[in-house]
């Protein structure tokens, strides 16, 4: 799989790049560091995790820290 740029994942996971920078600010994803190539990488993992934040969306759950704290118990989740 290639390296998973922003923009790469949020194509993967049929979002907008602006919707992960704010999950970026809000605390549901982390951001990855800056290395000197300019690009920051993305686990591969950051995908179900995106998937999972839309999926409880599309269900009600609204507050940030509900979907946070899940998210910290099952860091590794796939949801269809």
């Amino acid at each position: 799989m290639k390296p998973l740029t922003i923009g790469r994942l949020a194509q993967l996971a049929e979002v907008n790049v602006e919707t992960i920078r704010y999950y970026q600010r809000i605390g549901l994803l982390n951001k990855p560091a800056k290395p000197a190539s300019g690009f920051r990488h993305y686990p591969e993992n950051t995908i179900e995790k995106l998937q999972f934040i839309k999926r409880a969306k599309q269900m009600g759950f609204s507050r940030t820290g509900t979907i946070k704290i899940v998210l910290q118990q099952i860091p590794v989740m796939i949801v269809y």
